[in-house]
C-alpha cells in the first residue's frame, strides 16, 4: 500500500497537468473571456460550445456522407449536470467574425 506522501505527490502532479491543459484551452478557445477569471467547469463548457460552433460551420460545408452526430446532440443526451442549463456569456470567436 502506498503512503500518503506518495499519493499526495501523484495527486499534485496530476493537478498541475490538468491546470496546464486548462490554461492551454483558455488560450485556444476564443469563447473563454480573457478579461476575468473562469472556473475549470466554465472553461470546459466554453470548449464544448466552441466545438459545437465549429461543427455547425462544418455541417454547412461537408458533404452529407461525411456528417456525424454533432457534439451538441451527444451532450444533450448524456448531460446529467444541472449547471449545464446556466447561460454563458457568448463572445464571437477570434478570427471568424
Amino acid at each position: 500500500m502506498k503512503s500518503d506522501g506518495v499519493r499526495a505527490g501523484e495527486s499534485g502532479r496530476r493537478g498541475r497537468r490538468v491546470a496546464s491543459y486548462l490554461a492551454q484551452l483558455r488560450q485556444l478557445v476564443p469563447l473563454v473571456p480573457p478579461d476575468r477569471p473562469v472556473s475549470q467547469l466554465e472553461v470546459i463548457r466554453h470548449v464544448i460550445d466552441y466545438i459545437g460552433q465549429l461543427e455547425r460551420q462544418l455541417e454547412t460545408r461537408a458533404p452529407p456522407a461525411k456528417r456525424r452526430q454533432p457534439l451538441r446532440e451527444v451532450t444533450e443526451n448524456t448531460a446529467t449536470d444541472t449547471t449545464a442549463s446556466l447561460p454563458l456569456k457568448q463572445v464571437p470567436p477570434r478570427g471568424l467574425v
